[in-house]
């Protein structure tokens, strides 16, 4: 393992950074305990003249821990059940990935 994959580990073991959730694949996969970072950014979009401030959700979770993470996934966190939307994207080493989410 190189260093920057030991320093993500590092990063979502940290209670600081990342919690504990419930990874469930879509179609009924087994549910298994994964470390993940959650996010809720406003998402300025302009149409016309105007901007528009939408709230986001999204995470990031190492594929580690979801190889095949995929639209239709879920994770639970506590009493929130988030639902993977759209493609999820990984970072350019392989070692997360990011996916937006709805609740």
């Amino acid at each position: 393992m190189d260093a920057i994959a030991r320093a993500m580990d590092a990063v979502f073991t940290d209670p600081n950074m990342a919690e504990s959730a419930t990874y469930t694949p879509a179609g009924g996969g087994e549910a298994r305990t994964v470390r993940v970072i959650l996010r809720r950014p406003d998402v300025v979009s302009d149409f016309n003249r105007g901007q528009f401030v939408s709230d986001t959700t999204e995470f990031d979770i190492r594929v580690s821990d979801a190889p095949d993470l995929k639209a239709g996934d879920t994770i639970d966190l506590g009493d929130e059940t988030l639902t993977v939307v759209g493609e999820p994207r990984r970072d350019p080493r392989r070692l997360k990935w990011t996916a937006e989410a709805r609740a």
